[in-house]
């Protein structure tokens, strides 16, 4: 028993990293961090996650809620009220990307995916088949891209 969880349910290393260049990785890194500083349940209370959309303007939508998913539900359809194309956005979130949260992602047409955690072998899975890329640890030197 001990063998399977730690075989399926742990995050495998990665074998290989791709990386993303630098002008991409600080762009996104520049617009993660303005989300963080504009998220005022956050900065005020505490306790909450924070999703971002970021259109290929350089708009960006931030949400907040107690619960990563609700905070991912309440900004991809903040950004489909206001018609942005979700197929040329990139999603920003505080939590982890894990399966379900991919399920969200690949629902909304949303092509890459950037989070200050890292991700579950399962989401990795579901990109990889749907071509969807997924930054890890974003406001690190050096993030991972997983897909």
């Amino acid at each position: 028993m001990t063998e399977y969880f730690r075989e399926h349910v742990f995050v495998r290393k990665i074998k290989k990293q791709e990386l993303i260049n630098k002008e991409t990785h600080n762009k996104i890194k520049k617009r993660f961090i303005q989300m963080l500083d504009e998220a005022e349940l956050q900065n005020t209370k505490g306790g909450t996650h924070i999703a971002g959309i970021l259109d290929g303007q350089g708009n960006l939508i931030i949400m907040e809620d107690i619960g990563r998913h609700n905070a991912v539900d309440k900004v991809i359809g903040s950004a489909l009220i206001g018609g942005i194309d979700l197929s040329t956005t990139t999603l920003l979130i505080t939590g982890r990307v894990s399966y379900d949260m991919m399920l969200k992602v690949l629902g909304g047409g949303i092509p890459c995916v950037g989070t200050l955690k890292v991700t579950s072998n399962l989401a990795i899975e579901l990109a990889k088949k749907h071509n969807i890329k997924i930054i890890g640890r974003i406001l690190k030197d050096e993030c991972i891209v997983y897909t």
